[in-house]
């Protein structure tokens, strides 16, 4: 072709951008003429783009964007038929959105894919050392496990069993074992006001109680210093027991084996509000001792010699009930320590024995999720996480990845155990299992919808940026998701599809989010 031909083409691509379809078509026939196709390929684009605007899901998709209330927010949705994979609708889905909560899908997913369904959690006491009649002459180790689950009645069954075995003196130390790693953890990508908040315990190796003690008894019967009101405080501590948030947290000392108590100006009742343990691992190390006290068994705390190469023996264990209960429980009430306790359960499966002493099991653990969205095909720009929960505005995550992980754990019969840990909501017409994300000015949904027309679809929306009334956003998500819901069959698999947008200069100002929580601020 001549250059007179060539220079034809801008021209001729810059009408078929103005007559092409005013979403996703601007993205295909853009691309093609930047990719130097010719008039007849891009006018191909154009044409497809044309058929897949005429598809229903699209038409539905595209209204719904319109919507007045969402024209000033960012918004990301992605429509994909399953198990095809064929993206049906796709407004910013390759964009990363803030997350909130629906980054709880890549943790609880990945956990479910890497321990099975059959998996639990194994808490155990075992006993370095000799046993002699009633006297264990080395230390109780409490092998901890990272239950999320582990609560004081299950520590005072698992001791217990020192009891049944007529064991009374222990002539070691109490210690729990050895975890590379395995460190308390406060993510530093979290907002200060997370702090001291139920919503957002301390990550550690043994968890009790959720790692939140009651307000009314902190110490749980040690010795205890309220600090609150102490004089010239940290500026932090200040802004956050001063704050609106009712923050509070206890730290154990080891060295006078007592508690420090800080509780917010603004705690209802007498300081009756619970508070984050700020060192778990410590804190419930002396909540075990002191059960063992109150089971009769005396702790000597010496060190004892113990013979090299002898072996600890297993003197009581405790299981969780199976990690699939217990993923429920935390997509249903998008409880932030549980996904962080299954991060770091993968940061232990998954521990490279060449990792940095410095490198946590939460960063294991995310290596392992990153390695593991690889494989399912998932570009690597299109996620960055900084935890498992979703708390951090940091997590970067793009609609398409949570749909390809959706698709995923479907699998090709659609029956993959993970979709049934969902929530599930109906129309009557059709159904809908979810994962919600919210916190201020973040709203987003991600879950598998069955049509009344008997079709699967993956839906993953996303909406950053919005006002903080979010009536109109999560009543906008709703109507979308029920439409989707109530809608007729479906072409057949195999009609135009239009893949996640190419590199846009532009993002479309449109938003997207359900949410609906009960618990505070950060969801």
């Amino acid at each position: 072709m001549t250059g007179a031909g060539k220079s034809l083409y801008p021209l001729v691509a810059s009408l078929l951008l103005l007559l092409a379809p005013p979403f996703l078509s601007f993205e295909r026939v853009a691309s093609a003429a930047a990719a130097g196709k010719t008039p007849t390929q891009i006018e191909d684009n154009a044409k497809q783009a044309a058929e897949s605007a005429a598809h229903p899901v699209a038409q539905i998709a595209a209204s719904w964007l319109k919507i007045p209330s969402l024209q000033q927010s960012q918004v990301g949705l992605e429509i994909m038929d399953l198990p095809t994979g064929q993206v049906l609708f796709s407004s910013n889905g390759s964009k990363r959105f803030t997350p909130a909560s629906t980054a709880k899908v890549f943790t609880t997913a990945c956990s479910l894919d890497a321990l099975g369904p059959d998996f639990r959690y194994r808490t155990q006491i075992q006993g370095v050392g000799t046993i002699k009649k009633d006297k264990l002459a080395g230390d109780l180790t409490i092998v901890a496990a990272q239950d999320p689950t582990f609560d004081s009645k299950d520590l005072y069954q698992l001791l217990g069993n020192l009891s049944e075995r007529k064991i009374k003196y222990i002539e070691g130390r109490v210690a729990l074992s050895a975890v590379p790693g395995g460190s308390n953890q406060f993510n530093t990508g979290w907002l200060a006001e997370d702090w001291g908040q139920t919503w957002m315990p301390v990550s550690s190796n043994l968890v009790l109680d959720r790692n939140v003690a009651p307000g009314k008894d902190p110490g749980r019967g040690m010795p205890s210093t309220d600090l609150s009101a102490q004089p010239s405080p940290p500026a932090l501590f200040h802004s956050l027991l001063r704050s609106d948030l009712a923050a509070g947290w206890v730290v154990f000392e080891p060295a006078s084996k007592s508690v420090k108590v800080y509780h917010s100006a603004n705690a209802t009742g007498s300081t009756a509000g619970d508070v984050i343990v700020a060192n778990p691992d410590s804190y419930n190390l002396a909540v075990a001792t002191a059960i063992l006290h109150n089971l009769g068994i005396r702790v000597n705390a010496h060190p004892i010699s113990v013979r090299a190469g002898e072996e600890p023996q297993i003197l009581g264990e405790h299981l969780s009930k199976p990690i699939t209960e217990i993923i429920r429980e935390c997509l249903k009430e998008s409880d932030n320590l549980y996904a962080q306790q299954l991060l770091r359960t993968l940061g232990c499966k998954y521990r490279s024995p060449k990792a940095s002493e410095f490198s946590t099991l939460e960063d294991n653990g995310l290596t392992h999720i990153k390695n593991w969205l690889s494989e399912l095909g998932v570009h690597q720009g299109e996620v960055v996480l900084v935890d498992g929960c979703g708390l951090s505005r940091k997590n970067l995550v793009s609609p398409h990845a949570l749909n390809m992980v959706l698709k995923h754990m479907a699998g090709k019969d659609l029956n993959g155990p993970y979709l049934a840990l969902l929530r599930q909501e109906g129309s009557g017409r059709g159904s809908f299992r979810f994962k919600t994300g919210a916190m201020d000015s973040v709203r987003a949904v991600s879950g598998v919808i069955r049509s009344a027309g008997g079709n699967t679809l993956a839906v993953t929306v996303m909406v950053n940026g919005h006002l903080p009334q979010v009536g109109a956003v999560r009543s906008s998500i709703y109507s979308l998701t029920s439409q989707l819901e109530a809608m007729p069959a479906l072409p057949a698999a195999g009609a135009p599809s239009v893949a996640p947008e190419p590199k846009r200069a532009v993002a479309a100002p449109h938003p997207i989010s359900r949410a609906r929580h009960s618990r505070p601020r950060r969801r």
